[in-house]
This record gives C-alpha cells, sequence and structure tokens, in this order.
C-alpha cells in the first residue's frame, strides 16, 4: 500500500475515504514516519517485557491542489463513531474500539495556537477570566489563520476540513488499526493514539 494512489482504505472494522459531499478525493498512502514498537505495561505500569505493533500505520496525504479553497471536506471513517483519544502541540486523536479492533484517525491543526489565543480573548470578554470553563461558542476571527481550518466531525465519523491557502503542499492525516489478539483494549488504544498523535 505504500506510495498508493487510493480512494478509499478499508480496515477490518470500516472504510476510510475523503469527501466534497458529491465524490470520493483522491489521497496517497505512506507508512507513518511514527512506527515504532511500543512497551506493553501491566496494571501497575511496569514494563510487561512484551512490545506491541502493527503493520497497518499509515500516513494519508491530500495534495491541496487537488482542492478547493473555501470548499468543505470529510474525512470519514464508515465503522462507527470515533472518540477523542489524545491530543500534542497542534496534533489530535479520534479513535475507536470494536469487535477485537482498535482504530483511529490523527490529524494537525495548523490553528491550534491562534484558536486558543481567540478563545481566551473571548473568554475574559465575557467575564469568564483566562481560564473560563464551558466558554459558549463562537465565531473566530478566520482572517488570522492559515492554511486550513480542520475540526471533528458533528456526526464523530472523522474530521472535516476546508482549505484557505495553498502555503502547504500537502494535508496529511494519520490512521493505524490493529488487532487486540492477547493484548488488553486499552493498550491498543494507548499505543493507536501515540501512533497517530506524535
Amino acid at each position: 500500500m505504500l506510495k498508493q494512489i487510493k480512494k478509499s482504505i478499508v480496515t477490518p472494522i470500516g472504510k476510510v475515504f475523503i469527501t466534497d459531499g458529491e465524490s470520493s478525493i483522491p489521497f496517497t498512502v505512506d507508512k507513518n514516519d511514527c512506527d515504532y514498537m511500543l512497551d506493553i505495561y501491566d496494571e501497575n505500569n511496569k514494563p510487561t517485557g512484551r512490545k506491541i505493533h502493527t503493520e497497518t500505520n499509515y500516513q494519508i496525504a491530500i495534495k491541496t491542489n487537488n482542492l478547493e479553497i473555501g470548499k468543505i471536506y470529510k474525512i470519514v471513517f464508515s465503522g462507527g463513531k470515533l472518540e477523542f483519544s489524545d491530543s500534542d502541540e497542534g496534533t489530535e486523536g479520534l479513535s475507536i474500539t470494536k469487535d477485537g479492533w482498535t482504530f483511529g484517525i490523527g490529524m494537525f491543526n495548523p490553528n491550534e495556537y491562534e484558536e486558543m489565543e481567540q478563545s481566551i480573548r473571548h473568554s475574559i470578554n465575557i467575564g469568564k477570566g483566562i481560564y473560563g470553563n464551558q466558554i459558549p461558542r463562537f465565531e473566530y476571527d478566520e482572517s488570522r489563520f492559515r492554511n486550513y481550518i480542520i475540526e471533528s466531525s458533528d456526526d464523530k465519523s472523522g474530521y472535516t476540513f476546508r482549505l484557505l491557502d495553498r502555503d502547504r503542499d500537502e494535508i496529511i492525516f494519520k490512521i493505524a488499526w490493529i488487532e487486540h489478539k492477547d493484548i488488553d483494549p486499552l493498550r491498543c488504544d494507548d499505543a493507536i493514539s501515540f501512533w497517530i498523535v506524535m
């Protein structure tokens, strides 16, 4: 599957595809750079001496030249509702565990810090302070954003994104899945989260 152009990827628990709402958008598939064998820990957080790894750990790239500026696109997983898995430095992952498998999809948000700054300013302006909880939704000033806007889909199937400019050649997502076999599903979810967020 390496460096192939695809319109979808089929996993044991669902299909991954990118759409503009009418047709599928082609993407390239390559091995994920974050492809490490990870230690398995016991319930006391001590290494068991066993490792966890999967061969199905990929990076999906969509050429921005193939996208229309301002149009809404979705990367969709058809196999069920994805839940927040993990985040780190502008990246975020969603995952699902079902039928003996864990699947995850991760993305990079180039505007995360600008979104946080605007949220803090909004929180202060409405009297909630710098650490205000439960800030009501508000409209971001998108003129301060760059590259693309991305957020998890309301239907929990993946991510919705909209291209703002062509400063980046590609928009990249990471996907991975693993069969539990004799490994605790929580350890599988931890591993998937690491691979798709790092």
